[in-house]
């Protein structure tokens, strides 16, 4: 199953209309449909994860773009060395826009704010 059920809820509202996935290759084409228990998807865009903007983390079913990941999962998920990630992580909490978890971190009420602003 590509999304889950909640992703799929928030999809059908109009809450979500972004994805990411980390595949060796990808299991959907660039306009084509993907069939689910809310209805058919359009696939308008395959792009590269390196093209994730901090802004579009809102318009995925993901809270932040660590949303309880490690540090590891999304240094290599974005193609980025960990031994930079993880200070500049350090940063955002300074500036109080993440806040850390068991495992990974979120974006702080100043955080969103702060990405809404970027709208």
């Amino acid at each position: 199953m590509l999304f889950k059920i909640k992703t799929l809820e928030k999809i059908k509202a109009g809450e979500v209309d972004l994805a990411y996935r980390k595949w060796k290759k990808a299991s959907v084409k660039e306009g084509g449909t993907l069939k689910t228990s809310v209805g058919l998807l359009r696939i308008d865009r395959i792009r590269p994860v390196s093209e994730i903007k901090l802004k579009d983390i809102k318009r995925t079913e993901y809270e932040s773009l660590s949303d309880g990941r490690s540090a590891g999962w999304i240094s290599e998920t974005l193609h980025i060395e960990k031994t930079w990630l993880k200070p500049n992580i350090r940063k955002l909490k300074e500036m109080g826009l993440t806040i850390s978890l068991e495992v990974g971190h979120k974006i702080s009420p100043r955080g969103k704010a702060y990405l809404k602003s970027l709208k």
